[in-house]
């Protein structure tokens, strides 16, 4: 999922983003779940069968591609999205299940993925980063692996059900993986 495609973003601001100090030539990427067990749609999916669920809100699903949006694209609107703002439909999110007997050791409780590394003078990043999500589909206790629902606006909302395995933090530019996450 590529995002960051609109230039640094301030540390705190936003679920994914990146910041460059010029002084010290740190660059800094995070990617923090935006999707969760509090969201409207992933309740009615989930029910009272999971403790827990983390994901992302995946944010143009019809892009077969992992690029930045097309010149025009409103930047406040991709903005909101990418922080899974109230009043911003979520239509298709990629997330973990997890049941109150399963392992907590996996699970990031909110943490983001966070990567933190030094850039050559000039090094400038460009075209954002891509969040690279590896793992396997699994079926939830109606045996199905994507569960949609439809919320009161008519639209519907449709999770896909996963084991990560492996996440990473890689530049759209150079294809250089910054930072991985699960077994190696």
């Amino acid at each position: 999922m590529r995002f960051g495609c609109d230039g640094p973003s301030q540390e705190e601001a936003g679920s994914l983003g990146w910041s460059l100090s010029e002084e010290s030539r740190a660059l800094k990427v995070r990617a923090t779940p935006t999707l969760s067990a509090a969201d409207a749609p992933v309740k009615a999916i989930a029910g009272q069968a999971f403790e827990a669920v983390e994901g992302f809100w995946i944010r143009e699903p019809w892009l077969l591609t992992a690029a930045c949006p097309q010149a025009g694209t409103e930047p406040e609107k991709r903005s909101q999205q990418d922080q899974g703002a109230a009043g911003v439909p979520q239509t298709v999110g990629i997330a973990q299940f997890f049941a109150a007997r399963g392992a907590r050791t996996v699970r990031r409780s909110g943490r983001a993925y966070e990567a933190t590394t030094k850039l050559d003078e000039g090094d400038q990043p460009s075209g954002g980063f891509d969040l690279v999500l590896r793992g396997r589909l699994v079926a939830l206790p109606n045996g199905r692996v994507i569960a949609c629902r439809v919320a009161e606006s008519g639209r519907p909302s449709c999770v896909i059900s996963v084991e990560f395995s492996k996440v990473s933090i890689e530049r759209a530019d150079t294809h250089e993986q910054l930072a991985q996450w699960g077994p190696s």
